[in-house]
């Protein structure tokens, strides 16, 4: 797995002092890593705030944590993960 400078969401000064164009830009690419991985059948199943890891100084973002993912099956009922 590629080693990035994660500073994650959990990182409060990170967010605070992202522009309008920083928060359109990574939720640009966490949409576009959704879409390919939702296109191969694979569904996260645990997406949240820490685990996406952000390098903010070469504008990287990754999906970390898929220990819960799944691939798609459709008709198949899914374990519900609890309640948010």
């Amino acid at each position: 797995m590629e080693l990035i400078d994660n500073h994650g969401l959990k990182t409060k000064e990170l967010f605070m002092n992202f522009t309008d164009n920083d928060i359109r830009f990574y939720m640009y690419e966490i949409l576009k890593a959704l879409d390919f991985y939702n296109s191969k059948g694979i569904m996260h199943r645990d997406l949240k705030p820490g685990n996406i890891g952000i390098d903010h100084v070469n504008r990287k973002l990754r999906i970390l944590d898929w220990g819960l993912a799944e691939f798609y099956h459709p008709g198949l009922e899914y374990k519900n993960l609890g309640t948010f």
